[in-house]
């Protein structure tokens, strides 16, 4: 099995200047995963150390570039998928988009996939991960401007409940009402009904998603969708969930330790990019396809 030392001492090998020579030590491995697979593969990858990448809605017209030139005959393509999430209309348009490309998708997520990250892997037919691979919840995360005129975010979930709290506060006793002032005083008067509708709106896609690209039934993927946007139950938005825990809730996820050629490919592809981030910290996102096309924000 692959570590990341190693590719490490494959990039320093290859007597190119670093920034280039990770670049063609990724390709390569791009490559070999797609031969291993026989379908071709588009890497989207976010450094998680940048504010910026997270899915937006440019990258709608970044998978337009993916999708172009890749042999389309068998309408198949496989994800590597590397996310800390991002805005659910984002992903809605990514998913409707692809899902005009290809019948088959698959997934793999080699680390990380979390909130609308998971949320696509509920659009593809098949999700590979493997022991160290976590999705998380999808409860959606409400922006906010804070005194220093910088976007805060916070579980919509948590906001619904705090109004709660001061609705029921404030009628056991009126003096709680000068409390509370200070704190609801932030939202506009459609915040409220606004988290709601993110809130019940995440959970069908994932419903709908679930039932229709991975056969599903509808009671069991609405109880899937569900336990995911619960933020009371996770209680952290970047709560962890690993396969062992997906697979009793529902999924069929498929571990990538039944096929070591698989993991490896996917592990030392992970690495490559692992340490295009590190050599070059600018770097917010890697999306790059088998056919030579990449965006390297």
């Amino acid at each position: 099995m692959p570590i990341a030392q190693d590719i490490l001492l494959e990039i320093k090998g290859c007597n190119q200047p670093l920034n280039t020579a990770v670049d063609c030590v990724r390709r390569k491995y791009l490559k070999s995963l797609s031969d291993q697979i026989k379908k071709p593969v588009i890497i989207y990858a976010a450094n998680f150390n940048k504010i910026t990448s997270g899915i937006s809605r440019e990258d709608i017209h970044s998978f337009m570039s993916m999708c172009y030139g890749i042999n389309k005959e068998k309408k198949e393509v496989c994800i590597v998928l590397h996310t800390p999430g991002g805005e659910t209309n984002a992903i809605e348009s990514i998913v409707k988009y692809i899902r005009t490309q290809f019948d088959n998708i698959d997934v793999i997520v080699p680390m990380f996939a979390y909130s609308a990250g998971t949320m696509w892997c509920c659009a593809c037919n098949r999700i590979y991960m493997g022991k160290n691979s976590f999705l998380g919840p999808i409860d959606p995360q409400m922006p906010f401007v804070n005194n220093n005129g910088q976007i805060d975010f916070y579980p919509a979930q948590a906001i619904i409940d705090q109004f709660e709290t001061a609705k029921k506060e404030c009628a056991e006793n009126r003096n709680n009402a000068f409390a509370w002032q200070f704190i609801l005083q932030q939202y506009a008067p459609s915040k409220i009904t606004e988290c709601k509708n993110a809130v019940n709106r995440s959970i069908i896609l994932v419903k709908e998603w679930l039932t229709k690209y991975q056969n599903i039934p509808p009671k069991k993927a609405a109880d899937i969708a569900k336990w995911l946007g619960q933020h009371n139950k996770h209680k952290d938005h970047g709560r962890p969930l690993c396969i062992e825990e997906l697979n009793k809730k529902g999924f069929s996820i498929i571990p990538l330790e039944k096929n070591q050629q698989l993991q490896d490919a996917t592990l030392s592809l992970y690495h490559a990019i692992d340490y295009t981030f590190q050599i070059a910290p600018s770097t917010s996102k890697i999306i790059e396809n088998t056919a030579g096309v990449y965006i390297i924000k």
